[in-house]
């Protein structure tokens, strides 16, 4: 009786040997994967921000342009609007 002990004893451990060292390999690997992905998320969002970097500075610059159209815009109505108030000074005014 006692040999049938030791050998299911052995069994068990050589089977609980083999389940450790499948948990290591696959925390290993795991970890390992976990860290590929990691390295390609931050590659991911260095670019990422370079090209929105590229982008807001496109926007600054047509922002600037618009802004500056306004700007010429808005000289043009204010010298037409002191044009025509010139004009309505200057005329007489017809009574009745």
């Amino acid at each position: 009786m006692l040999g049938v002990d030791i050998a299911t004893i052995l069994f068990q451990t050589g089977t609980v040997g083999v389940f450790i060292w499948f948990v290591l390999v696959w925390s290993d690997r795991m970890t390992k994967a976990q860290q590929e992905r990691d390295n390609q998320l931050q590659k991911f969002f260095a670019e990422q921000r370079i090209s929105d970097r590229e982008i807001m500075s496109e926007l600054v610059v047509n922002i600037k342009r618009l802004s500056e159209q306004i700007d010429q815009h808005d000289q043009k109505v204010d010298k037409a609007i002191i044009q025509l108030e010139s004009r309505s000074r200057s005329r007489p005014t017809a009574r009745k």
